[in-house]
Parts: C-alpha cells; sequence; structure tokens
C-alpha cells in the first residue's frame, strides 16, 4: 500500500474514532419530516433515479414509510446488501445515503464507482464528519446532515437538478434512446420520424385527446397527491398558447414527457399527444419568430447548455464526432455561455443554428 492511500485510512479513521460520540446525541422524528419525505421521495419514483439508504440503525417510522413508497427506494442493513443492489441496478444513477458509522468503507468503494452519483452522510454528530466535505478525495460525498428536514431539502433540490440536466444524454442503452448515431440506426430513426409526424398530424378532437391525457396521468400518479394536485390545476387553467410556460415549471410533464420521448413508449406519447401538439406547435411559432428576428443580423444563432456526464458517456459521444446524431427530447438551452456554465460540471454543450440550412451543430467543450 503506497503512502497516499496510508494518508487516506488514518484521515477516514481519524474521523471513525469520533463514532463513539455519537451515543450522547438524540434525534427527534417530527411530523413535519414524514410530511417532507412523502413528498421528497416520490420525485423519483418515475425517473431513472434510485435512493440507496444504508443504515442498520433507521428511525423506525422512517423505515416503515420508506419501505411503503415505491421500487426505486431501497434499503440496506449491511455492506453485502449494498453491494448487491449497486451491481445489480443498470441504467439508473445512484443517490447514497449512509449512516455516519459506515461511512468510512463506503467513501472509500463507492465514491470512484460511476453508478454512484452522490453520497450524503446522515449522522447524529456533524463534528465527527463535517471536515470530510470539500475533499476533493471524496468529490461526491454532498454534505453531512444530523436532521431529516436538512436531508430531505438538499435531496429534493438534487433530483430535481438530475431529472432536468443529468439525464439528457447519459443513456446509451436499449431501453433510451437520449441520443442516436444515425449512421448505423438510420431505420429506427425514421420509423420514430414518422410517427412523431403522424402525432402533429393526427386529426383529433381537443376535448377528448385532454380528456385521455388527464385519466393516463391520473392513473400513471395515482398515489403521488402533489402530481395529481397538479393535474387538476392543468385541467382547470391550462392553454394551448402556454404549453412552453406548463412544461418549463418543475411539474409532472417535464419528466413525463421527456421520458416518453427518450423511451420512446408509444402509447404514452399518443396519450400524451394533446400537450405534445400545443407544446411543438408553440415551439415552432418561437423559433419562426427568432429566426426572422435574427436571419439578417447573424449567420448562426449559438446557445450552450451545461451538464455532467460520467466518464463512459463522454468516451461514446467522442466517438460521434464528425456523424450526423439525432436527440428525441426537448432540450433547454441559454443564448448566455455564463449562464450555462453553471450547470457544467463536467460538459458544455455549444449548439449551432445555422440560417441557412435550418441544422443543428453539436460540439463538445470540457467546462
Amino acid at each position: 500500500m503506497d503512502n497516499n492511500n496510508n494518508a487516506d485510512l488514518i484521515s477516514l479513521n481519524d474521523y471513525a474514532a469520533n463514532d463513539i460520540a455519537i451515543v450522547s446525541h438524540t434525534r427527534f422524528v417530527q411530523q413535519s419530516d414524514i410530511e417532507l419525505l412523502a413528498n421528497v421521495f416520490m420525485r423519483n419514483k418515475y425517473e431513472d433515479i434510485t435512493i440507496i439508504w444504508f443504515d442498520d440503525n433507521i428511525d423506525e417510522v422512517i423505515e416503515q414509510k420508506l419501505q411503503q413508497m415505491h421500487d426505486n427506494i431501497i434499503l440496506c442493513f449491511n455492506f453485502e446488501q449494498l453491494s448487491e443492489y449497486v451491481n445489480d441496478i443498470q441504467n439508473q444513477k445512484i443517490v447514497l445515503i449512509v449512516s455516519g458509522r459506515y461511512f468510512r468503507d463506503t467513501l472509500s468503494l463507492y465514491n470512484p464507482n460511476e453508478k454512484i452519483e452522490s453520497i450524503y452522510i446522515f449522522c447524529l454528530n456533524f463534528q465527527s464528519y463535517g471536515g470530510l466535505i470539500g475533499d476533493k478525495k471524496y468529490s461526491k460525498l454532498i454534505g453531512v446532515y444530523t436532521q431529516y428536514d436538512q436531508l430531505f431539502k438538499t435531496l429534493d433540490k438534487e433530483i430535481y437538478s438530475l431529472s432536468k440536466y443529468l439525464s439528457i444524454f447519459d443513456l446509451f442503452d436499449r431501453n433510451n434512446k437520449s441520443v442516436r448515431d444515425l449512421e448505423y440506426e438510420t431505420a429506427d430513426y425514421s420509423f420514430y420520424q414518422i410517427l412523431r409526424d403522424t402525432l402533429m398530424k393526427m386529426q383529433t378532437k381537443a376535448d377528448e385527446s385532454k380528456q385521455d391525457m388527464l385519466n393516463y396521468c391520473r392513473y400513471y400518479y395515482q398515489s403521488n397527491m402533489s402530481y395529481l394536485k397538479q393535474t387538476d390545476q392543468f385541467e382547470k387553467e391550462y392553454q394551448p398558447c402556454e404549453a412552453i410556460r406548463w412544461f418549463t415549471k418543475d411539474w409532472f410533464l417535464f419528466r413525463f414527457v421527456n421520458k416518453a420521448l427518450r423511451t420512446e413508449n408509444i402509447d404514452a406519447l399518443f396519450k400524451l399527444r394533446y400537450f405534445i401538439i400545443d407544446l411543438c406547435t408553440q415551439l415552432k411559432l418561437l423559433f419562426d419568430e427568432n429566426y426572422d428576428l435574427y436571419q439578417e443580423t447573424f449567420e448562426t444563432i449559438t446557445v450552450y447548455r451545461g451538464l455532467n456526464l460520467p466518464d463512459s458517456d463522454i468516451e461514446q459521444l467522442k466517438n460521434l464526432i464528425g456523424k450526423y446524431v439525432s436527440t428525441n427530447r426537448f432540450l433547454s438551452t441559454s443564448l448566455s455561455r455564463d449562464l450555462a456554465q453553471i450547470f457544467a460540471a463536467n460538459v458544455l454543450f455549444v449548439i449551432k443554428l445555422i440560417q441557412s440550412y435550418k441544422i443543428l451543430f453539436m460540439l463538445r467543450y470540457p467546462s
């Protein structure tokens, strides 16, 4: 073992030695904690995000609530279980919550694991572990938390960020087609284009298609009271001319529509046709307005998108340099490079819209 590894173990052992101080602290579960848990942990039910909570001494009421929720929440009580679950999970990002008593081996083993997106330490004594925050060796450590409301509020923000920015280009598997290499997938691309065009031109009664969508959403989100309330509000207030505003809200529409597009779920796309048609129509109108406005001033319009990708996906994108690719999701971008770089943990996409051809060129630049 080299000196650097020895230093790492000494550092972690120093923190672990403070574990005995935990017995002098007590945490009480508040009703507000239970309510917050119910809202936050429903966020990832329909996402490609799995939350693993590793602790053999979880407060009973929290454990019971988590066990009643959904399959994208996993409770682990020993390292054998943790290893098995991490190995079995495929095509999902993993958010790992670990108790203070197990943090040492967990950080050493799983900080380098590409499946692990982030790690949270949940303990009774912040002083025992707070010094690890910001240590470059543990880059995936988000923070150390002693109270449920602190943990859940931070976790809520991360799940939102992951669902909106992380999973745009990182799913290169047979079940998800965020990006296609058109050199090898022309037939699939053509089929999807025909499907999209057919959907857009389909003659359907607005009231009928809207009710189809509402019924589908209510069935899909039947256990999520927050999303059911959003569906009710959509039914009462939505106007087709406001499709873009509704889509960019932190609501069920963004997640549901983009997941249906990414997985190319034909049934879901048909059920959501009412909103998808409105959204495409409004985007086309907005594009035409900006195209006419800028075409005499600029040869190209450049927009930016920053995000975080694992090294494996970056390597796959490198193999697509010089090739035609397509993406089948709605991408939010910014005219401001500086703004996009706020979200660019390791990748900044520069997208150039060529006015004369109306073609998108995509380039990758490390941030």
